[in-house]
């Protein structure tokens, strides 16, 4: 539903916020500042939900963690990667404390699994 508000008030698609979408603007070559409300748009929302993703991915190396700050957001995956209880070498996570982002991650990557299955890489 592109027009989507989650109860964090993250918006559309990609369920984008406006802090996240503002700081998706700062990385990318176009120096756009468009407003919170361009979310809506699928076109504007995919392209920035992409770049947040992409960034996480380089940031943290593993579709898993990229894919659990893209839920829980940087600060506490960083948070969590720091903490033995969660991560034994501060790279990956081999437990997500958020029963709500565990279940994303672990749906995101069944999805993918399904549509590799499918139509390949």
């Amino acid at each position: 539903n592109p027009k989507a508000v989650s109860n964090i008030g993250a918006l559309g698609l990609m369920q984008l916020t406006p802090d996240t979408f503002t700081w998706a603007q700062s990385k990318t070559t176009e120096n756009e500042s468009l407003p919170a409300s361009d979310l809506y748009n699928p076109q504007i929302n995919i392209r920035y939900g992409t770049v947040v993703l992409s960034a996480l991915l380089r940031e943290f190396g593993r579709e898993d963690t990229a894919l659990a700050a893209y839920h829980a957001g940087r600060t506490k995956v960083k948070t969590w990667l720091a903490d033995s209880r969660y991560s034994h070498d501060g790279k990956s996570l081999y437990y997500i404390p958020f029963d709500d982002t565990r279940a994303y991650v672990k749906q995101v990557l069944n999805t993918k699994a399904v549509y590799l299955q499918l139509y390949g890489s």
